[in-house]
């Protein structure tokens, strides 16, 4: 069942990040598995059964990085450089899911606000300006 206050888990999901990500930044092949984690559940909660849910390209990112994360639990000899490019998949998903006034990705704007938008820029400031002497 869906939380009917979804800002209290983004909080929860922030702390929780917040606490491991300069860890995994600084050993990507410890930490990046529980940034994955993170990330499914926000994905989870968000409603999504699986990455077929998400958008096409956060979910190409999210089945890179499970690639990547199951490589190394299996012992595989995963380059540094697919492991770095998994941690910055899973961040840039991370990233996407937060709202955008906390640094996630803003989306399309609904069509009636871009119009009222043009409107307003094409009109310009209508008021006076005072000039400082």
């Amino acid at each position: 069942m869906q939380d009917s206050n979804p800002y209290v888990n983004e909080d929860d999901y922030a702390a929780e990040w917040a606490s491991i990500i300069d860890d995994a930044r600084a050993d990507p092949r410890d930490g990046l598995d529980d940034l994955l984690a993170i990330v499914d559940r926000m994905v989870l909660d968000g409603g999504s059964q699986s990455t077929a849910d998400l958008d096409p390209e956060l979910g190409r990112r999210l089945d890179y990085a499970r690639e990547v994360v199951r490589g190394l639990e299996q012992g595989d000899d995963i380059e540094q450089g697919d492991i770095d490019a998994a941690l910055a998949a899973v961040t840039f998903v991370y990233d996407s899911a937060l709202p955008p006034g906390e640094g996630g990705d803003p989306g399309s704007i609904d069509p009636a606000a871009a119009d009222q938008l043009g409107v307003d820029a094409a009109a310009g400031d209508q008021g006076e300006t005072q000039t400082d002497p």
